[in-house]
């Protein structure tokens, strides 16, 4: 399991992409203020970059993340519906996210504090994501391969 530090990455990468995802990784805050953890991680699950703003345990966070997209899969399947771009999951106090780029999982957890989190318009809240997540998708570009050659 990964253990925090204030950001990682597993995927091997050339250090100059990894600190552009983290960039990328840090603007999300402008659409969801209160983001306490975000990860871009592979299809498969790998964590390829993390960015976190105080510890947060993640011994199982990578694996629920993994099983909720596929849960999430599945429901839109039985439904059918294609797919399932875009989840968010709210809590009294906190939201967690999770958007498709591509072939990877952008996910991010976010503490807000009461009326707050009633009054976000979530759809207002996707349309802002969007440049960040095309950003994302198209990131994955040298330097960044899956065999770690970069």
């Amino acid at each position: 399991a990964l253990r925090m530090g204030g950001s990682c990455c597993r995927e091997r990468a050339a250090p100059r992409g990894v600190e552009l995802l983290r960039r990328k990784l840090d603007s999300i805050p402008t659409v969801f203020p209160g983001t306490k953890v975000s990860v871009i991680m592979a299809g498969d699950g790998r964590v390829i970059v993390k960015n976190a703003s105080e510890h947060m345990p993640d011994d199982d966070l990578f694996t629920l993340i993994s099983s909720l997209k596929r849960s999430a899969l599945q429901f839109a399947s039985v439904v059918g519906q294609r797919g399932c771009p875009v989840i968010h999951v709210k809590g009294t106090r906190s939201l967690f996210s999770c958007y498709d780029v591509g072939d990877h999982l952008l996910a991010f957890f976010t503490e807000m504090h009461g009326a707050s989190l009633e009054t976000v318009d979530m759809s207002k809240a996707d349309e802002q994501m969007m440049p960040i997540v095309e950003d994302l998708r198209h990131s994955w570009r040298p330097p960044f391969h899956r065999d770690g050659v970069g």
